[in-house]
């Protein structure tokens, strides 16, 4: 498949303009290697170029906050808000592990707040949850806020 957005092209376009110097080798040659003896970048200098390329982009005092997996958590929040099921988002970051996403996959915080919203308009029928009151009103919510600032001034 041809697709320019086939990372799989990609790889096989730069195969082609550089190959191995001994074919026999590609089994245990890293992908991509440093020099022609074939070593492998270290962390460190992926780290050092990563960070020169965010220092490209956002203000240097906040260059710390970025890692190489910004992007991967970044994508993966994106791909959460935009609805997309669990194996597509595993699929598409080629991920091993459907854990990565729990890991990675940030809520964002309009979507918590409307998922409580939502919440608060089904009717639980379920045993135990008979047993609750429903606390959706503005004065049941004042008078527990009361309470609580009663205790806070109790306990100082």
């Amino acid at each position: 498949h041809n697709s320019p957005l086939s990372a799989a092209h990609a790889i096989r376009d730069l195969e082609l303009r550089w190959p191995l110097a001994d074919p026999a080798l590609r089994h245990n040659a890293p992908l991509f290697a440093t020099d022609a003896k074939y070593k492998p970048f270290r962390h460190s200098l992926l780290d050092k170029v990563f960070r020169a390329f965010i220092g490209l982009i956002v203000p240097r005092e906040r260059v710390s906050q970025y890692s190489m997996h910004s992007f991967r958590s970044g994508l993966a929040s994106a791909l959460l808000l935009a609805g997309k099921s669990h194996p597509m988002i595993q699929a598409l970051l080629r991920w091993a592990s459907p854990e990565s996403l729990s890991r990675y996959a940030r809520l964002q915080p309009q979507t918590y707040g409307e998922q409580l919203i939502a919440a608060s308009s089904v009717e639980i029928t379920g045993r135990t949850s008979l047993n609750l009151p429903r606390l959706d009103n503005d004065d049941i919510v004042a008078q527990c806020q009361a309470l609580l600032q009663q205790a806070d001034a109790d306990n100082a």
